[in-house]
């Protein structure tokens, strides 16, 4: 499980002495009822990063597209990660408590709040949410691409065959060509609609800083790698403009950028799962990898040393920009044991995190205050009589409907839109309806356009 931490803003306790409060509550380690915040609408979506992808050429939509099983469609690739959107729109008056942040592209969560240690498990358990509209937007991902077997797929590099035309923006500029290399080498020519918005935004990072680099005082080649699992640690945004400074002051071309957005470190599971997982094994010899610190490489000190021993023998420096330290086959004994020392500290920390979570979650359970697990979209979770219940959501009811009529319109009279679907199957058909919904300002809970994917889950239900 990936903990998700919320800010908390200050709040007046209740004395528990004083009776039971009337509005929805949880009770902190000093037996104190604390009022549950209600969260604000239209908040920005904390957004899981995938690999970059390339999308199959397609003439039609001007958007990246899922993969689906068909017999001549290469397979799709996106970060393995399991990564939820964990954003709450708040669509009734009723308070909305939500469960476990585990894995769903339309899924929520929430936080409790209480006092003390209660207000760090707080953070951590997610049965509240809070503002965050000021975070920053972040490049979306899609767990149902898949890596072809061959890596056909997965875009190493990217430049504009035209510098002035380089938006790098598939929506406003869908035509723009960019000059693309394949993990498996190939070189083509590729129309920003056929290619992964992610892609295009981290091309994008890297593009503008290379430009600012002289060749004649280019120093080398390096590689940014950035995890943060919860909103209430370094931002991506703060560990990106930091390694980018870091490799500006040093003239070094970045030639790859690795984001784990929502990724824990705990057991090591970002370098098995994550982004940084897949491409460990692309990292070119004899360059550098730049990362934040220690614990952004992970929470685990025999897989964090594990890693670093396997970047030493391909002679790839990793360059730890806050703690001012270079893992390499140099690196000084005072400096190789406060690296594991590190390590060590973020795993116990991780340790202790875990141990005050399942607590936490034990204790609510025994008084009806958390139930496990995501929130199906068209269903809200709320408190009646002390009790948490899941109901219907009556506003994506609403909207499920609309989409699964529309596809039945579609399905049952696909002649009517044979002009602008190629093929009656449901890979193309929900192609249509993502675009048809963007079309119309169809949005999900967190106020994001539909996916491919999440029209699946509405349609199969």
């Amino acid at each position: 499980m990936n903990p998700i931490y919320n800010t908390l803003q200050n709040m007046t306790q209740q004395q528990g002495n004083q009776g039971m409060p009337q509005q929805p509550f949880i009770i902190n380690n000093q037996g104190q009822y604390i009022p549950v915040m209600m969260m604000p609408a239209n908040q920005q979506q904390i957004q899981q990063n995938p690999f970059m992808v390339m999308n199959q050429p397609q003439n039609m939509m001007p958007v990246p597209m899922v993969q689906q099983q068909q017999q001549y469609q290469q397979p799709q690739f996106m970060n393995a990660g399991q990564n939820p959107f964990i954003m709450l729109q708040q669509q009734q008056q009723q308070p909305i408590i939500q469960g476990n942040p585990i894995g769903n592209p339309i899924g929520v969560v929430g936080n409790p709040i209480g006092g003390g240690d209660d207000n760090i498990i707080a953070n951590i358990m997610g049965n509240v949410a809070l503002n965050q509209q000021d975070k920053p937007i972040k490049p979306k991902k899609d767990n149902s691409f898949k890596p072809s077997k061959d890596n056909s797929n997965v875009i190493k590099s990217i430049e504009p065959i035209n510098d002035n035309e380089a938006h790098f923006d598939a929506t406003n500029f869908p035509n723009e060509k960019y000059r693309t290399m394949t993990l498996n080498g190939k070189e083509q020519e590729l129309e920003a609609k056929d290619i992964n918005d992610y892609t295009l935004e981290t091309g994008q990072i890297i593009y503008k800083h290379n430009k600012s680099i002289p060749q004649n005082t280019m120093k080398g080649y390096a590689s940014i790698y950035v995890r943060c699992s919860n909103p209430n640690g370094i931002s991506i945004d703060t560990q990106m403009k930091e390694c980018l400074k870091y490799a500006k002051e040093r003239d070094l071309i970045i030639q790859g950028i690795y984001i784990d957005d929502g990724v824990s470190g705990r057991n090591g599971k970002n370098l098995k799962n994550g982004e940084i997982g897949f491409w460990k094994e692309h990292i070119e010899n004899y360059s550098n990898l730049l990362i934040y610190s220690v614990d952004r490489l992970t929470r685990h000190l025999f897989s964090g040393l594990q890693f670093l021993n396997t970047m030493q023998e391909k002679n790839i420096d990793v360059h730890f920009v806050n703690n001012k330290i270079i893992y390499n086959k140099s690196i000084s004994a005072m400096n190789k044991s406060s690296i594991q020392q590190e390590l060590q500290t973020a795993e116990k920390y991780s340790n202790d995190t875990s141990e005050k979570i399942k607590g936490t979650i034990n204790r609510l359970k025994n008084e009806g205050k958390y139930l496990p697990g995501r929130i199906p979209y068209g269903y809200k979770r709320i408190k009646i009589n002390g009790q948490l219940k899941q109901v219907e959501n009556s506003i994506e009811k609403e909207t499920i409907n609309i989409i699964k009529t529309q596809y039945n319109k579609i399905w049952n009279n696909f002649n009517d839109y044979s002009n602008d679907i190629p093929k009656k199957s449901q890979y193309y058909i929900f192609q249509y309806l993502k675009q048809w919904c963007a079309q119309q300002h169809i949005k999900d809970r967190n106020q994001n356009y539909f996916t491919e994917s999440s029209i699946k889950n509405i349609i199969y239900k």
